[in-house]
């Protein structure tokens, strides 16, 4: 668990861990130099707590993606468990997990869908997965064996607060891609280079968490964007936005070059990842461009089928020949 003056919220939230049909074998609280009352809050839960509860607490803020590479670099179990200081875990949330781990020896990592709440607790009428567009037919081919091309088209689908993976992967994922925030944060980064290696993620339909939305959302040093904020920036597919994530492709291409150079099944990940950067590129260069050259640019696009496969299709292509300055 990552904080950092969250403790409005904390108290419900690790309330809900101690209310786990199956209990964690620990807690590793990484606090990114709170101000207010949050570690003292953690500490004082640690002394009715059942299971140990280590806590680490950083002299200067280091981020979110670093703490969260804090946090699991303290983890001793086999399979880590990411939590948000602000959610609500549903009882069943580890056992249920675990079993998915079971039924999946070869996986390396399960997600699940979320409930969203407002800052008072309140069900906002939706889940994440809706939100998302993550709908019946997205989740069948995610489920055989087309996870990548899923992701590519969707953003991210993983949410750490609903996420777990196995720790003998650690090293890596190691370190987190955390140059590019608007694009990518720690979980989007875990579930993609993950899927890229072939440590395939199992999506579970059930709603595991409470996930809350409100204007003080911290995960770490500063403020980052909601849950609405985030889906509305990758759906406008800003050009900073898509800039950044072309770029965290490109360093996800290499870090699998450096691991993998032979099996195919990761070559073919690279590939992926770097057409969708040069889709991403492409789009950006067309929306700069006008007349004829931004025609062409579309045209080539769309003949080399990468709007189908990277973006909506027949949607987007209308998008860039009309739209200026956005995608």
């Amino acid at each position: 668990m990552c904080t950092c003056n969250g403790e409005a919220h904390l108290k419900e939230q690790l309330e809900s861990i101690l209310e786990q049909t199956l209990l964690p074998n620990e807690v590793i609280v990484s606090d990114d130099a709170s101000t207010d009352g949050t570690v003292e809050i953690v500490s004082s839960f640690k002394q009715k707590c059942p299971f140990p509860i280590k806590i680490l607490v950083n002299k200067s803020r280091l981020g979110v993606c670093k703490n969260f590479e804090n946090a699991i670099r303290h983890c001793s179990g086999e399979i880590i468990f990411l939590a948000d200081q602000d959610d609500i875990w549903m009882p069943t949330k580890i056992a249920t997990i675990m079993a998915a781990f079971e039924s999946h020896p070869s996986c390396g990592y399960v997600f699940s869908n979320a409930e969203l709440i407002d800052g008072q607790g309140n069900d906002m009428g939706r889940d994440l997965w809706t939100s998302l567009e993550f709908d019946e037919k997205r989740q069948a081919r995610y489920g055989r064996g087309e996870q990548l091309c899923v992701m590519l088209r969707l953003f991210t689908l993983a949410y750490g607060m609903t996420m777990a993976f196995r720790a003998a992967l650690s090293p890596r994922l190691m370190p987190f891609e955390c140059r590019f925030f608007h694009a990518i944060v720690h979980d989007g980064w875990i579930s993609l280079f993950l899927s890229s290696l072939g440590a395939y993620g199992v999506a579970l339909p059930s709603s595991l968490v409470k996930y809350r939305q409100h204007e003080k959302q911290l995960a770490s040093a500063g403020k980052r964007l909601g849950f609405l904020d985030l889906v509305t920036t990758a759906r406008s597919d800003s050009t900073q936005a898509n800039m950044e994530f072309a770029e965290v492709l490109d360093v996800l291409a290499a870090r699998l070059e450096q691991l993998d150079q032979t099996n195919h099944s990761v070559s073919w990940a690279r590939e992926q990842l770097r057409a969708k950067a040069t889709h991403l590129r492409a789009r950006v260069h067309a929306n700069s461009s006008h007349g004829v050259k931004r025609l062409k640019i579309v045209f080539r696009e769309a003949i080399s089928g990468r709007y189908r496969r990277y973006s909506r299709s027949f949607k987007s292509i209308v998008k860039d020949l009309v739209q200026a300055d956005q995608l």
